[in-house]
């Protein structure tokens, strides 16, 4: 049973993505989003309407310039600063 619900998850998780990361900080604006792991990264003024939303702790994947919210499947474009 077990085996079933890793093959369904891996069906569903985009490939070449770096998985385990989360959010440490946000700002207001959800424009800057700083990981766990201290990268940084500058999120668009439009997509930053949605990126506001998010929390601190939320899990993230690292997406080939997209920021992937694991909890609620949101991507986003971001542009990596640090």
């Amino acid at each position: 049973m077990c085996y079933g619900i890793l093959a369904m998850m891996s069906l569903l998780a985009p490939v070449g993505c770096e998985y385990e990361h989360e959010i440490l900080s946000i700002s207001s604006e959800g424009r800057l989003i700083t990981l766990e792991d201290g990268s940084m990264w500058r999120i668009d003024s439009v997509e930053g309407i949605d990126t506001s939303r998010w929390l601190p702790a939320t899990p993230i994947a690292i997406c080939e310039g997209e920021l992937l919210n694991v909890d609620t499947k949101e991507s986003v474009s971001a542009e990596r600063m640090l």
